[in-house]
């Protein structure tokens, strides 16, 4: 009887042995995932930011107006949004907004990204932060 109850504990303590290694293990686990989620949207958001400044020090960049890439309405007050160069082709004033939120747009499509700006006092009503945003902001 002894032996038996003895093999009982062992089983108990080992199986409680396994529960408690498998908690800690999953516990490291989500730790390192988000860690390394937290790492690749910092990067991500550091290049999106990257590719916003250079543009910004240009001054925004023109492109020929399409369908993707028609002049922008909210840069309607700027004196030369749209122009035509010596040659007679017509090009269209693309500010950083315009874009990254373009760039997001490709990526999404292209490759499944999601990204996108947001402001709590957009220009373009279509950057308005959703409810999680507004709360990362601090305003709700």
């Amino acid at each position: 009887m002894t032996s038996l109850r003895s093999t009982i504990q062992a089983a108990i303590f080992w199986a409680m042995l396994l529960v408690f290694s498998l908690g800690w293990n999953w516990q490291h686990l989500e730790q390192s995932l988000t860690g390394l989620a937290e790492s690749e949207a910092n990067a991500a958001f550091q290049k999106d930011l990257t590719y916003r400044l250079w543009a910004a020090m240009q001054g925004g960049v023109y492109v020929p107006p399409s369908d993707q890439t028609p002049p922008n309405p909210y840069l309607a007050h700027v004196p030369d949004r749209d122009i035509e160069t010596n040659e007679g082709r017509s090009l269209t004033l693309v500010n950083p907004a315009y874009m990254t939120r373009q760039v997001h747009e490709l990526g999404k499509e292209k490759y499944g990204l999601l990204g996108h700006i947001t402001s709590l006092k957009p220009m373009r009503p279509e950057n308005a932060p959703d409810e999680w945003e507004t709360q990362a902001f601090g305003q709700a």
